[in-house]
């Protein structure tokens, strides 16, 4: 199976995240599921514009040019793996990356509420 992770293809079994990814850490990110049926993204411009949303909400930065780039990296993605018949998932997360020094506090003290 090959993967898209951190800019690159590769193996699965080549894939590794760093042990400081905030997203591993503490689930700070975003994904999306998206099927392909017969080498098509299933309803891939609803599943970008929740991406785009939950993106903004968390303000993880992701400039438009990555963004962009995610339909061409997917379809090359069923490409690779030999999805155009049958079914298969693109499974989609983006974190805010391997934070160092691993700090706990999100969001930024400038976009708290005091509760007291």
């Amino acid at each position: 199976m090959q993967v898209y992770l951190n800019g690159r293809f590769s193996s699965r079994d080549e894939a590794t995240i760093s042990v400081n990814d905030r997203g591993f850490l503490f689930g700070d990110g975003i994904y999306e599921v998206i099927r392909v049926v017969h080498g098509r993204l299933f309803r891939l411009e609803a599943h970008l514009k929740r991406m785009d949303r939950g993106i903004r909400k968390l303000e993880i930065p992701f400039p438009d040019e990555q963004r962009d780039g995610l339909p061409g990296i997917m379809e090359k993605l069923v490409a690779e793996n030999r999805l155009q018949n049958g079914e298969g998932t693109i499974y989609l997360q983006i974190t805010r990356g391997a934070a160092l020094p691993r700090t706990h506090a999100y969001p930024p003290w400038k976009h708290r509420q005091l509760l007291w």
